[in-house]
């Protein structure tokens, strides 16, 4: 069996993409067990490849009509062999609408992964071009798939409203321990213990990134003596600062802006708490490196963590995502630190990536349960 990832950019696992990072990794583990795995992507700059990667990555023009594909792209799809499986990643995108059809006309099956696209609060923005779009496009493009590929029980309910016969597989997001391995960089911020820590976009309503500084005010408030750092960049970067200084913790709450590789891991790894109180989501690919590290987490339902952090007793999940319940836990945890309790909260951290939510282990099931 052949299988061929197809997305819109470059599966570039440097940026604050999660698809992009999912494909590269998922591609890379598959190829790792011997399959053969290709990469295309849509690009407006298809020349520029910056990142490593062992998998054949094929990058082809994008079009102006974006419900056309290029004629290489054409070709390439009408000479794939028969027993080809491809992997659509992302929705609402004219471009993988058209590979969709080409390759339903190839007699190519495929699969799609939304990524969460299809989330009532994600299809909000432009809701009304996106119903629109939905009835004209999308809807046929979920009943040509083959399968639809769920990262999370909340995106296993939003398909089903929307195609209520067709094959639903649950399959997370994963880690691999590996990736995680990095030379430390040194620090030069002053730190107060403990540091919570977010990585990720900073969009304000989908990661809950008001709540989460609201949260962490009531927590200086009432005592806590830790503070919050903030990778990452976004549309609400200004908005969240103002913030900050409105709610008068600009001197304990630290914006890094975006950092990667090694940089990056090393501040995860002087974070004490890991925390991401998002509003909708599928699985954060930033909380699995966080757990990969060894990191205790505090999450919201939304992050669909929920029933792993239950099982392996690696963190506290939200389960009512407001402000004075991030406090609480932020609280909870600066005892634990206090009376050195909690290692073992980040050891099973590391056991949950290792056990389940590791890419070995799913790229495995993608082959047995997704793609036959």
């Amino acid at each position: 069996m052949k299988i061929v990832h197809i997305l819109k950019g470059k599966a570039d696992p440097n940026t604050l993409n999660g698809v992009n990072k999912v494909v590269h990794h998922l591609a890379t583990e598959q190829l790792r067990l011997n399959h053969n795995v290709e990469v295309w992507g849509i690009a407006s700059n298809p020349a520029i490849i910056r990142h490593q990667h062992d998998y054949p990555l094929h990058l082809f023009s994008a079009n102006k009509n974006r419900f056309f594909i290029n004629f290489e792209l054409k070709n390439k799809i009408n000479s794939l062999p028969r027993n080809t499986i491809a992997h659509l990643h992302s929705v609402f995108l004219p471009e993988l609408y058209a590979v969709g059809m080409a390759l339903k006309k190839a007699s190519i099956p495929f699969v799609l992964t939304p990524h969460g696209g299809y989330s009532p609060q994600s299809r909000k923005k432009k809701y009304f071009t996106k119903s629109i779009y939905m009835a004209l496009f999308e809807k046929r493009l979920l009943s040509e798939a083959h399968k639809l590929h769920a990262i999370g029980q909340s995106e296993v309910n939003d398909l089903f409203i929307l195609a209520p016969s067709k094959s639903i597989v649950l399959l997370p997001n994963g880690q691999d321990l590996k990736e995680v391995m990095f030379t430390p960089t040194k620090t030069l911020l002053p730190i107060e213990r403990p540091v919570f820590g977010y990585c990720g976009r900073l969009a304000k309503n989908h990661k809950g990134l008001d709540l989460l500084i609201k949260g962490f005010s009531q927590y200086k408030k009432t005592g806590g003596n830790g503070e919050l750092w903030l990778i990452g960049d976004g549309p609400d970067k200004h908005f969240l600062k103002k913030l900050v200084r409105k709610e008068k913790v600009n001197n304990f709450v630290k914006f890094l802006g975006e950092m990667f590789g090694d940089i990056k891991l090393s501040h995860f790894s002087k974070m004490d708490v890991f925390v991401h109180p998002s509003r909708w989501d599928g699985i954060p690919m930033a909380v699995l490196e966080a757990a990969a590290i060894g990191k205790p987490l505090i999450v919201s339902q939304a992050t669909n963590m929920g029933d792993f952090i239950i099982r392996y007793d690696n963190g506290i999940v939200l389960n009512e995502n407001y402000p004075l319940n991030i406090s609480k836990a932020m609280h909870k945890f600066n005892k634990l630190i206090t009376n050195h309790g909690i290692k073992k909260i980040g050891a099973n951290s590391i056991k949950l990536v290792k056990n389940e939510l590791n890419w070995r282990t799913i790229a495995k099931q993608t082959i047995s349960t997704l793609y036959l």
